[in-house]
């Protein structure tokens, strides 16, 4: 009996745990930025409202394209804060302060010390677009890789929706700044 009343407890003990993280705004947003830090975009998605899924993969599939490796390296060093949550019926915002790769500055001396090379290689008659491109990657791994890798801090209001007892993330332009170091508005430059 006393074997049966234990499992029983623990039973109840783990259901009841489960359902506080799916009910709690910030195992939301933890969820998150750490599917984030882990690269794992398919976890990402599931904290995320499916309206914005696009929006979000359309950042980070750009990203992977460039140099996966380099993108899951600096989003490893990712770091954050939950600061408070506050929480009005089916709504609820999350202040977070997040520490992220400065990844709009990266980029940005990326292409300052590139674009004399891409210039340079236009002008000989090996033109070779596959060279740049791994010179390229390779500059952008040395930056993310280096010990002063410039980083951003910002705090931001997350806010999140209840959807089928859920927390959801409804991403902002804020937020998306915060966790892609700028990077999100730097990539509006050139579309």
């Amino acid at each position: 009996m006393k074997k049966f009343l234990s499992v029983l407890l623990i039973i109840v003990l783990v259901f009841s745990m489960t359902a506080c993280a799916k009910s709690d705004p910030k195992a939301s947003v933890s969820g998150y930025l750490d599917a984030l830090k882990s690269g794992n975009i398919e976890e990402m998605n599931k904290y995320v409202k499916s309206d914005s899924e696009d929006q979000v993969k359309e950042v980070f599939n750009n990203e992977n394209q460039m140099n996966e490796e380099a993108f899951l390296k600096a989003y490893s060093k990712l770091d954050y804060k939950i600061l408070s949550s506050k929480v009005n019926g089916d709504t609820a915002t999350v202040e977070t302060e997040i520490n992220a790769p400065n990844l709009g500055k990266i980029m940005t001396e990326l292409i300052q010390e590139a674009l004399p090379l891409a210039f340079a290689a236009a002008f000989k008659e090996d033109k070779s677009e596959d060279n740049m491109d791994d010179l390229m990657n390779t500059m952008l791994l040395d930056k993310v890789n280096s010990d002063d890798m410039p980083m951003v801090k910002k705090t931001v209001k997350i806010d999140l929706v209840k959807e089928n007892n859920n927390w959801i993330i409804n991403p902002s332009n804020d937020f998306t700044n915060a966790i892609t170091g700028n990077l999100a508005d730097m990539s509006k430059l050139f579309k």
